[in-house]
């Protein structure tokens, strides 16, 4: 897995490397997006009021799964029968 910083305005189809918090002060403090989430045009905007001019994206090679998903059958895996 590679991380790719790029510019907002580039990540348009591509799944961000990490949660983006947004903080409005007396109102809301979280996540605006998370983790894995494909960015689409709406998006953009709303990216960039969070202050993001860049990106850190996940670059998944042909032979590579994402985390969650490794995670998820590793649970699998070790739960074993009667779990």
């Amino acid at each position: 897995m590679v991380q790719k910083k790029i510019p907002v305005k580039d990540a348009v189809g591509k799944s961000l490397g990490h949660d983006i918090t947004e903080i409005r002060p007396g109102e809301f403090k979280g996540p605006a997006f998370r983790k894995g989430h494909t960015v689409c045009d709406e998006d953009i905007c709303h990216l960039q009021k969070v202050g993001e001019n860049h990106l850190y994206l996940i670059d998944l090679d042909a032979d590579e799964i994402h985390e969650d998903q490794a995670a998820a059958i590793l649970a699998k895996g070790l739960a074993g029968g009667g779990m």
